[in-house]
């Protein structure tokens, strides 16, 4: 009461009001102005749990330029967290800017804070010299340009610092600084592969046959053809041409991506062969009855050229000449007379008509009358 003039506390103050730094009991009493105890009374002071609270053991204390970072405050139970700037009352915060950070921590009526500055840290730069590569059925090795990288995470997995690109597709690397800010960057890749095989059904003909060529290819995309030699093929710029070669001969086709620029090429080998069909009789009858009167080679289709004809006796007198009697057939005479049966020999060297390869004939002839 304002009218006592002593009051006395148990801790040997004298005062209206006292502060204490401890908890227990305290008490007082009162005099007043005769002397008289007049009052007296006792409170109980209790300790209060302060709340925990530190930043930096929990935090960064930088910030990735145009990234979030989250400051944690303490998680002890019961405790209000707010956040200066702002006045956000969370556990955490998010910040994307640098900056002077407080929190503070009320619990049983009892405030504590603290601060953290959080500086500005920058990202790494990540660029590639073509971020869209296009290779002729060939691995390529690219290296991005980085600054500031200390770490290296490429889509398939690998923490290179570099990258090997063997399949068409998007080839993206994440970099992580020191500071633990990140940035990203890819390269598109497209691997061209051909593939060409050429074919040929059948790949082994008959003169004056055909042939079906064809090219096949495991790639999809507008291709121009160019077969070579262009001899023989009825387009030499289609993907399956048909060939009437008259020699044995190697086809080659390009295939060419008009997209890419791309190439491939093929070949195929084809066999002709040459089964003229000619007879040479080994007997014949000069007796004018209209049946085998002479002797000559039988060319069927016309397919060769009989260029001599040369027919010797048994003591090798040459008997016919093509060259000399102006024909190709004899017809058993020499120089106006029969001659006599009996054995002859022949030399013959004719042409295969669609190869112009020149062939030998020897043999033996019968003449009978």
């Amino acid at each position: 009461p304002p009218d006592l003039n002593n009051i006395v506390w148990s801790n040997n103050q004298n005062a209206h009001s006292i502060n204490v730094d401890q908890p227990g009991n305290y008490y007082y009493t009162a005099v007043d102005s005769h002397a008289c105890s007049v009052a007296s009374d006792t409170i109980t002071v209790h300790q209060k749990v302060s709340p925990e609270l530190d930043l930096f053991g929990l935090n960064k204390t930088s910030v990735c330029m145009g990234q979030v970072m989250v400051l944690h405050a303490s998680s002890d139970p019961g405790v209000i967290i707010t956040w200066l700037p702002g006045s956000v009352v969370a556990d955490s915060l998010k910040v994307s800017a640098p900056g002077e950070y407080e929190a503070i921590a009320l619990k049983n009526g009892c405030l504590i804070s603290d601060s953290i500055a959080v500086m500005q840290a920058s990202a790494p730069l990540v660029t590639f010299a073509d971020t869209s590569i296009t290779s002729c059925c060939q691995n390529v090795k690219v290296t991005p340009v980085v600054s500031g990288a200390a770490t290296y995470t490429w889509s398939d997995s690998s923490t290179n610092s570099f990258a090997m690109l063997t399949h068409s597709g998007i080839y993206s690397v994440t970099v992580l600084s020191n500071a633990g800010c990140s940035a990203s960057g890819s390269v598109n890749f497209n691997k061209v592969c051909i593939d060409a095989h050429a074919t040929a059904d059948p790949d082994s003909l008959n003169v004056e046959s055909t042939t079906q060529l064809n090219v096949n290819t495991s790639y999809v995309s507008p291709l121009v053809y160019q077969w070579f030699p262009a001899v023989g093929l009825n387009n030499s710029a289609i993907s399956n041409p048909v060939a009437a070669p008259k020699n044995s001969s190697t086809y080659t086709v390009i295939v060419h991506d008009s997209i890419s620029g791309c190439f491939d090429t093929s070949s195929i080998d084809l066999v002709v062969l040459y089964n003229a069909s000619f007879g040479v009789p080994n007997a014949f009858t000069p007796n004018n009855d209209g049946n085998n009167d002479t002797w000559h080679i039988v060319n069927q289709g016309g397919l060769v050229t009989v260029q001599t004809v040369q027919i010797f006796d048994r003591w090798g007198e040459p008997v016919f000449d093509s060259e000399r009697d102006r024909s190709i057939e004899w017809d058993g005479y020499y120089q106006g007379k029969l001659q006599a049966m009996g054995n002859y020999v022949f030399n013959v060297k004719l042409k295969i008509n669609a190869s112009g390869q020149e062939k030998y004939l020897h043999g033996n002839i019968a003449l009978i009358w």
